[in-house]
């Protein structure tokens, strides 16, 4: 195992929060992984907080399934899943057993074992691959990590994985934002500004917003959703003050925007609105497209 002056082993405790608090402290710290091929350690620069049915963007956003299962157990252990049927990504579960709370790992600086890192890099390269694109972006990660559907569950704390928290406080600056590729309500920069990541490092991957949901697409859901038993009900229920978010069996889920700005409007129209977090659609409308 690596031993860096002026880093200590956290302990389980340091994962038990909210992700959104765990997050910008996950920034500079050292997540490591020895095996029988060697050791390979990360200074983490980027990360972005998911969490479970409180947030559009997770996957967990409509309850526990074989592949987000691990997200409910225990904190401090790895959830790895296949990531747009092309490579695996590394989450960190964080908050109560239970919650369905984590934290992507997104990016980092190869700090240790980079001729390994590069080797398992260069199975999917044919070109050169710079220190600084070892471990940019979340499929990076994982594979310099050596990561596959079976370390899904490691436990940090315990086996391959060892995870080390600076003795001091990070000293550059933390940058924060929407997160990358995240459609929807959950890519909406003032609800879920939920990426933190070290300004200025060279390892940070790029920002990429998520592809917006189509007219087509939004007739779909509106559908579902309306089919869904019990939904005015559960909107009721949880009488959120900012925003009310809707579960349905249906592909994907919709969230309904009451900011204060949409109540007002909704007051002046006599019905409210649904919308995808980006252009506003009227219920009126809607129901037209979805006959």
């Amino acid at each position: 195992m690596l031993s860096i002056p002026g880093f200590h082993d956290a302990t389980r405790d340091f994962f038990v929060r909210d992700p959104v608090v765990v997050a910008p402290q996950l920034l500079g710290c050292l997540l490591e992984r020895s095996t029988a091929d060697g050791t390979v350690a990360i200074r983490i620069t980027e990360v972005e907080a998911y969490a479970g049915e409180l947030d559009p963007g997770a996957h967990s956003h409509s309850g526990i399934s074989s592949r987000n299962a691990v997200t409910f157990g225990e904190a401090g252990h790895l959830y790895c899943y296949f990531s747009y049927g092309m490579h695996w990504a590394i989450n960190l579960v964080t908050g109560e057993t239970g919650q369905s709370r984590g934290c992507l790992i997104r990016a980092g600086r190869v700090i240790e074992g980079q001729q390994l890192a590069r080797a398992r890099r260069s199975v999917t390269r044919r070109s050169a691959i710079p220190d600084r694109e070892l471990a940019r972006g979340p499929a990076c990660v994982a594979q310099v990590f050596g990561v596959g559907a079976t370390n899904n569950g490691d436990d940090l704390f315990g086996g391959e994985w060892r995870f080390q928290i600076a003795d001091t406080p990070l000293a550059e600056s933390i940058a924060v934002g929407p997160r990358v590729g995240v459609s929807g309500p959950g890519g909406d920069a003032e609800e879920f500004p939920w990426r933190f990541w070290i300004s200025g490092d060279p390892t940070v991957s790029a920002y990429k917003p998520g592809k917006p949901v189509g007219r087509a697409q939004l007739a779909r859901n509106y559908r579902r959703l309306r089919s869904a038993p019990g939904t005015r009900t559960r909107m009721e229920a949880l009488a959120l003050p900012a925003q009310v978010t809707c579960q349905h069996s249906g592909l994907a889920d919709v969230r309904i925007l009451h900011r204060r700005q949409q109540r007002e409007r909704a007051l002046r129209r006599e019905r409210p609105q649904l919308g995808d977090g980006g252009g506003v659609i009227r219920i009126r409308q809607l129901d037209q497209i979805a006959a």
